[in-house]
């Protein structure tokens, strides 16, 4: 690129201070735009009300633009750029993503962690895993237990509470009768037998 002159460089200079007086002229797309491999200012009618900071930042914005189209080394160091953002703002959008994944999952088995003391949401998914399934074989022994003890009782005594009307009543009612159906028959059938 060929230097500006001492002279091109001054009437610029008064062409960007008669900007700022009244009615101006306004700078065009590119006020770098080439034309003999010289830098010539190209201005076009416009009336404008702004301040001449604003033209300044205009010229600045468009020796920007040149500088990211004329040099190489620019233009390289933006696309890296480019790239390490696209790259961030993925794992932030794939860590956001698995988080709500790990949270549904939690939300689904809470049962089985709050069992455990867990309450975090984002627990990983094999650790709630193997919360349930240690839930889910405690529960099958308590069921199992349950339906050969609790169970009955709980079933006469809600039975008799309908007869008996209180509750304390019919529960004790409802363990004797348990208690004589689980000891006593089985007495009474070998008492039978011999």
């Amino acid at each position: 690129m060929a230097e500006l002159t001492e002279q091109e460089k001054i009437e610029i200079g008064n062409k960007m201070n008669a900007l700022t007086v009244k009615q101006i002229d306004d700078l065009p797309a590119n006020v770098f735009a080439k034309k003999d491999d010289k830098q010539e200012v190209s201005l076009q009618k416009k009336i404008i009300d702004e301040k001449s900071e604003n033209l300044v930042g205009q010229v600045f914005n468009q020796a920007i633009v040149e500088q990211v189209k004329n040099n190489a080394d620019l233009q390289g160091a933006m696309l890296d750029t480019a790239k390490q953002y696209t790259k961030t703002k993925m794992e932030v959008i794939k860590n956001t993503v698995d988080t709500e994944d790990k949270k549904a999952y939690f939300d689904n088995k809470k049962d089985a962690c709050s069992c455990f003391g867990y309450e975090e949401a984002t627990t990983e998914k094999w650790a709630v895993k193997y919360m349930n399934l240690w839930h889910n074989i405690m529960n099958a022994i308590w069921i199992t237990i349950g339906w050969v003890t609790y169970a009955p009782i709980t079933f006469i005594g809600k039975k008799l509470k309908v007869i008996i009307k209180q509750t304390w009543l019919a529960i004790v009612v409802a363990i004797l009768l348990y208690l004589g159906i689980t000891i006593g028959l089985p007495l009474l059938l070998k008492v039978i037998n011999h």
